[in-house]
């Protein structure tokens, strides 16, 4: 199982709406963290989506946790 993440941000909701979902290839979770995304904005949307190729197994995400830094 494995999961893919795709993220956007802007400075209103109403440009948050609109920006485009930047989504990583890299393979998560990546071996070191934190993980850069480099984008900019007071607003930050995360989507996550669990994947499994089996339909019996269940995977579970415990928590996202995003730290803003001052630019």
């Amino acid at each position: 199982a494995y999961i893919t993440i795709g993220y956007r941000a802007a400075d209103t909701v109403e440009a948050l709406k609109s920006a485009p979902w930047e989504e990583p290839e890299e393979v998560f979770p990546p071996a070191v963290f934190p993980y850069p995304i480099g984008l900019e904005g007071r607003l930050l949307e995360v989507r996550v989506h669990l994947v499994t190729p089996s339909e019996s197994a269940k995977p579970k995400l415990q928590k996202v946790s995003v730290t803003a830094h001052k630019l």
